[in-house]
């Protein structure tokens, strides 16, 4: 019998994680099916950039906990970054993506464009700024329908 539950989980997730200064839960997910359960979570620094090894670090310490919490239950705990292809839709997101190049779609025009790309300068009082060339575009987080960021790469 499974008693693992997101509800259950997610204390002992914030615990965790209190261990790692600066780093935060994005996405978090418990599921149970078939007498196993996956236990899900994507973390990142709120200023954005987590190594490989700070999610083996969380990976191993959260299973330590859930092994203490749950001896009889059978788990597998998966820890991942947010992946460079992640969609930007909160706040918190897009703070994660400043001075990154951008993409933004929008639920409707704004200066008759449903499309913005640029560099994410700041997000303030419910905004985005975004640098374009020699200008600064401010668009209303509720405007948003989501972003994501530009990958460039180079070759040598």
């Amino acid at each position: 019998m499974n008693r693992m539950a997101q509800e259950t989980v997610a204390p002992m997730i914030r615990t965790c994680l209190e261990q790692f200064p600066g780093v935060e839960a994005i996405e978090e997910r418990v599921l149970c099916t078939s007498g196993k359960c996956i236990v899900r979570l994507i973390v990142d620094h709120a200023e954005g950039g987590i190594t490989l090894e700070q999610c083996a670090e969380v990976n191993r310490t959260l299973a330590a906990a859930l092994s203490a919490a749950y001896p009889e239950e059978d788990f597998t705990v998966e820890v991942d970054s947010p992946g460079l292809d992640r969609m930007l839709s909160t706040e918190k997101d897009f703070l994660r993506s400043r001075n990154e190049t951008i993409g933004v779609w929008l639920k409707g025009p704004l200066h008759g464009k449903t499309y913005i790309e640029g560099v994410c300068r700041d997000v303030r009082d419910g905004r985005l700024v975004i640098a374009q060339k020699q200008d600064l575009v401010t668009i209303p987080l509720s405007l948003i329908n989501t972003g994501k960021r530009i990958v460039t790469w180079r070759y040598s």
